[in-house]
């Protein structure tokens, strides 16, 4: 059965690398998965019955009109891109190559390689697409293809295709962009002056952020990114790459000073005090980890190691850099968090944290920090897994007994035509047709159809009564 995310509804943790799953694709992959040995955040692979990619390359391609130079293509940037996989079966050659949409193939392939698809490929064959997000929310988009065997694929006709929908929400309607600003002017205008006389009562200074979102986390801004009167020093764990900051992939750990362009960065992970190895972590793993910042002001030196949570801080830190603080942090400074998400959705996590000065930090409690939310819906309760059920059951059952019961009652009352046959010739004793054999409805019938209610009352008990009765009921 395939699984989504790492495994992008392919194969799963199981069957991942089998010979009999029979898998040929091509990736384009956005996320850096150590698991699975990517060589970046930004590559092409292809993959023969595993996710370990056989061969793999930046995403980009050799541009024919400067001499076959290479030039990178973001797999992210929105730019809508061409993709040629062709396979030669006597040369059992398989050439995947990319390009911008309007620029012709390139004579080299981004990337070639021999295999024999026929031990791969069983008949029948299913051809198309498949992608996953995981945790992350992202769209992917095939604006067209075409396949063919035995020869080249048909060109595809740029002019029908559909273009990229737009980022963002849906255009307002032009009421609210017209009627809606002029009705809330006077609002809006009001509420200005009642805050500018408020601010001239008070007297008092007000500081207003400029930070953005996005990519700038909510510290810096387009304008004063870079800026030395900034003041701001922070260390990133960035799950995107952005290559405005010369991002080194999209999970690593970044020291900046002033600016988002990290001063020194490295991919995510611990140095094993066992091995002495560099183990990799995924900062989207929903698995807790621990960071430790520290700063040596006599050394002018940041140190920031990290390490999955419960286990004792490596002796070889992540991150090591120069930096003189007292240039940067003022009198009156600010020790917090802040995170972004730009047009994705995601959720960051801050299970505990201390702070100390001229000194080491607090021990953090492991015991004592709450679990992670739970990814996807709330779990039911058990009140309704379980008992809810077992009481619906039981109504159920206690009705369809009811209902068995009243329609036995009605069979039982109801005598049939053989019964009938023999009450007529005397050789069945009549039953008991007092009054109160009849019901309400049964006595109401025979008064709206003007029977005499004294011969009705006398009648009742009579065989002739009763026999006229039982066989006009029974038709």
């Amino acid at each position: 059965m395939a699984k989504a995310d790492q495994y992008l509804g392919l194969p799963n943790i199981v069957g991942n690398g089998s010979e009999s799953d029979r898998i040929l694709a091509v990736e384009l992959d956005t996320i850096m998965n150590p698991e699975l040995r990517d060589i970046d955040s930004n590559h092409v692979g292809v993959d023969v019955n595993s996710l370990v990619s056989r061969q793999a390359s930046p995403a980009g391609y050799y541009d024919d009109d400067v001499g076959g130079t290479f030039q990178e293509l973001r797999l992210n940037s929105r730019e809508p891109m061409q993709l040629w996989v062709d396979y030669d079966g006597q040369a059992r050659q398989l050439d995947v190559t990319l390009a911008p949409v309007r620029v012709p193939k390139p004579k080299r392939p981004l990337l070639s390689m021999n295999i024999d698809l026929s031990t791969v490929i069983a008949d029948p064959v299913y051809i198309g697409f498949s992608s996953a997000t995981g945790i992350t929310l992202t769209n992917h988009y095939v604006l067209g293809w075409s396949f063919s065997l035995d020869g080249p694929a048909s060109s595809l006709d740029f002019s029908k295709l559909p273009v990229l929908p737009l980022v963002g929400p849906k255009p307002r309607s032009k009421v609210f962009v017209v009627v809606l600003p002029l009705a809330i002017a006077s609002l809006v205008a009001a509420v200005l002056a009642a805050i500018f006389l408020i601010v001239l009562t008070r007297r008092r200074r007000a500081v207003l952020s400029t930070a953005l979102p996005g990519q700038f986390l909510g510290l810096l801004n387009n304008t004063n990114d870079g800026n030395r009167s900034a003041h701001v020093f922070a260390v990133e764990f960035d799950t995107l790459f952005n290559a405005d900051f010369h991002d080194l992939n999209s999970n690593h750990v970044g020291v900046d000073v002033d600016s988002l362009e990290s001063r020194v960065a490295a991919d995510a992970g611990y140095y094993d005090d066992a091995t002495g190895l560099f183990r990799n972590l995924s900062l989207i793993s929903r698995k807790a980890m621990q960071v430790w910042v520290d700063y040596d002001g006599a050394a002018t030196q940041v140190t920031v190691t990290m390490a999955p949570i419960g286990l004792a801080r490596p002796k070889k830190p992540l991150l090591q850099t120069t930096v003189d603080l007292s240039d940067v942090v003022q009198d009156a400074a600010y020790v917090g968090f802040t995170s972004a998400t730009g047009i994705l959705f995601s959720r960051h996590f801050v299970l505990g944290w201390s702070f100390g000065l001229d000194g080491p930090a607090p021990a953090l409690n492991i015991s004592a920090l709450p679990a992670l939310p739970p990814a996807g819906p709330k779990p039911r309760s058990k009140v309704l897994v379980i008992v809810l059920p077992i009481a619906s059951a039981t109504l159920v059952f206690a009705v369809g007994i009811a209902i068995y019961a009243l329609v036995q009652r009605r069979i039982n009352a109801r005598p049939t035509i053989r019964q009938v046959m023999q009450y007529l010739d005397g050789d069945m004793v009549l039953p008991d047709l007092s009054p109160e054999h009849f019901g309400f409805t049964v006595m109401e019938q025979m008064y709206s159809r003007e029977f005499d209610k004294n011969m009705t009352m006398s009648c009742v008990s009579s065989t002739s009564m009763g026999t006229v009765s039982d066989i006009s009921g029974g038709r």
